[in-house]
C-alpha cells in the first residue's frame, strides 16, 4: 500500500518546455539522472543541449513513466489530457499537473484512476476551483494538494513585493514592472481604425536598404510593414534592386540611387515620413557606414536600425549617443559586434547584454530563444516563436513589422514589444504544420491573420 517507484533513471515526460517546465526538467537530469523527453510548440535548444529529447505527444505519453504539464490554458490546451491521451500511457504512469486544472479532463481521470488504466496522479490544480471532482476525493491512487506551489515563505514575500512595486510604478504614472503581455493587451496596442479612416493616417514608413548582394531583403522588410497595416511604405535603394522588388511589390513606392553617398540627401528630400528603417540587405561600406551613422544622428524622426546597419553602428558605436525614439534589433552576433565582446559572452549574460545596449542605443530587441525586450527600465520577454523563425529574411520582416507601428504613432517600446509579438506569433501559426520549409514572406503574410486575430479577440 505505501510502496512506490524510484524516480532514478526513469523516464520524464514534460508537456511544456517553457521556463518552469525547462526548470524541472533541468533538477530532474542533475538531481536524479532522469531521462527527459519534452512536447511543445517547439524545440527548446537548453534543454537538447544537456540531453533532453524533443519527441510528439503520443510518443511521451507512451514512453513516460512520469509526465508533468506545463503549459498555459488556452483553447488549445484545454483538455489536452483525456481519455485517448491517458489510454497512451503505461499502466505504471504517474500524471502531475501543476499547470492549471482544465488541461485535464478530471472526469476522464478519475475514471482512468479508477480502472487501473495509469497507476496514480498528483495534482496541485484543479478543472473548477475550488471544487474537486467528487470521485477524486475517493481514490487511494491520487494526491490531492490545495494549490499551494508557491507556498514558502520567500516566495510568498516576495511575490508580495513584486505587487507592491508594481503598485508603486503605476502610482508613479509609470507602467506596470512586471506587464503581462496578453492577447488583450497586445489588441490595446494595436493602433485604431476608424470608419473614414486614410492610408496616410496608418503611418508612412521609408526603407532604407539593399544591394546587389541582398536585394531580396528591404521588399521582404516592406512586404513585413505592409502586412502589418501600415499606410504607404516609400523604398530608397539602388536601381537594379528597386526593380527588382518592384516586380514582387507594386504597392511599394520607390526612389532609387546608385551612388550611397547621396542618399542622405534622398531621405531629407522625403516629405511627412513618421519612421525610417535602416539595414535590410545593406551590405557593408564606408558609405553604408556614413550613411547610417548621419541618420542615427540627424533623422528627426523615429527610426529602427537592423542588419548591416547594425555593423555600421557598431563601427561608430563610441561617436553616437542613445535614442530615446529609436529601435535597433540585433541577434546575438551582431549584439556581440555593438558591444565588442564574443556571441558566446553574449550569449551567456542575455540580460546584462540587453542592458548594456540599452543604456548605449534605446530600446533594444535581443532576437534569440527567447526574445528580449527593454528600453529604461521597460523590459519584455516574447514567449512566442520558435526554430520556424530561424530562417533567411525572418529579421527582415520583423523590422518591416516594427517599422509599421512606430510609423502609425506607437512609442519606441510598445512598437518594439507589439511587433515582437505577433512576428512570432506568425511563426506559431505556421510551426503548426513543421518547423521547416517556412520561408520569410510566409512569415510576413501570416503577420495580417495574427493581427486580425487580435483585434477580433
Amino acid at each position: 500500500y505505501m510502496l512506490g517507484y524510484d524516480v532514478t533513471g526513469r523516464t520524464l515526460g514534460i508537456i511544456g518546455a517553457g521556463r518552469i517546465g525547462s526548470n524541472f526538467a533541468r533538477k530532474a537530469m542533475a538531481g536524479f539522472n532522469m531521462r527527459v523527453i519534452y512536447y511543445g510548440r517547439h524545440n527548446n535548444s537548453e534543454l537538447d543541449k544537456l540531453g533532453a529529447k524533443f519527441v510528439s505527444l503520443d510518443e511521451l505519453l507512451s514512453e513516460s513513466d512520469y509526465i508533468s504539464l506545463h503549459v498555459p490554458l488556452t483553447p488549445e490546451t484545454k483538455y489536452l489530457i483525456g481519455a485517448n491521451e491517458l489510454a497512451k500511457m503505461k499502466k505504471t504512469a504517474i500524471l502531475i499537473n501543476t499547470a492549471r486544472g482544465p488541461v485535464i479532463n478530471e472526469k476522464e481521470l478519475a475514471n482512468a484512476l479508477a480502472n487501473k488504466v495509469i497507476a496514480a496522479a498528483g495534482l496541485d490544480v484543479y478543472e473548477n476551483e475550488p471544487i474537486v471532482e467528487s470521485e477524486l476525493k475517493t481514490l487511494s491512487n491520487v494526491v490531492l494538494m490545495p494549490h499551494v506551489g508557491s507556498a514558502t515563505f520567500d516566495t510568498r514575500t516576495n511575490m508580495g513585493l513584486m505587487v507592491a512595486h508594481n503598485v508603486e510604478a503605476v502610482l508613479n504614472g509609470n507602467e506596470p514592472i512586471n506587464m503581462v503581455m496578453s492577447p488583450e493587451s497586445l489588441k490595446n496596442l494595436l493602433p485604431s481604425r476608424p470608419e473614414n479612416i486614410h492610408k496616410g493616417d496608418r503611418g508612412r514608413l521609408l526603407i532604407a536598404g539593399g544591394s546587389a548582394k541582398y536585394p531580396g531583403a528591404p521588399a521582404l522588410s516592406a512586404l513585413g510593414a505592409l502586412r502589418s497595416g501600415v499606410g504607404l511604405v516609400t523604398l530608397l535603394s539602388l536601381e537594379k534592386v528597386c526593380e527588382c522588388c518592384a516586380a514582387r511589390l507594386p504597392e511599394v513606392i520607390y526612389c532609387y540611387e546608385d551612388d550611397r553617398f547621396r542618399w542622405q540627401e534622398l531621405v531629407f528630400a522625403q516629405k511627412n515620413i513618421n519612421a525610417l528603417v535602416v539595414g535590410p540587405g545593406l551590405d557593408r561600406s564606408v558609405a553604408a557606414e556614413i550613411f547610417t551613422a548621419r541618420m542615427w544622428r540627424d533623422w528627426p524622426e523615429k527610426i529602427l536600425v537592423d542588419g548591416d546597419g547594425l555593423s555600421a553602428l557598431a563601427v561608430v558605436r563610441e561617436k553616437i549617443s542613445p535614442r530615446s525614439d529609436s529601435v535597433i534589433t540585433p541577434h546575438e552576433g551582431e549584439a556581440a559586434r555593438l558591444l565588442n565582446i564574443t556571441p558566446k559572452q553574449v550569449q551567456k549574460n542575455r540580460l546584462e547584454s540587453l542592458q548594456k545596449l540599452t543604456q548605449k542605443f534605446g530600446c533594444v530587441v535581443l532576437k534569440g530563444h527567447p526574445t528580449l525586450i527593454a528600453s529604461g527600465e521597460d523590459f519584455a520577454e516574447v514567449q512566442h516563436g520558435g526554430p520556424e523563425l530561424a530562417v533567411p529574411g525572418s529579421g527582415d520582416v520583423l523590422s518591416g513589422c516594427i517599422g509599421a507601428f512606430l510609423a502609425a504613432g506607437l512609442d519606441a517600446f510598445n512598437a518594439a514589444v507589439l511587433g515582437a509579438n505577433i512576428h512570432a506569433m506568425a511563426g506559431d501559426y505556421l510551426a503548426r504544420e513543421g518547423v521547416d520549409g517556412v520561408l520569410a514572406s510566409e512569415i510576413a503574410d501570416t503577420l495580417r491573420r495574427v493581427i486580425n486575430d487580435l483585434r477580433r479577440s
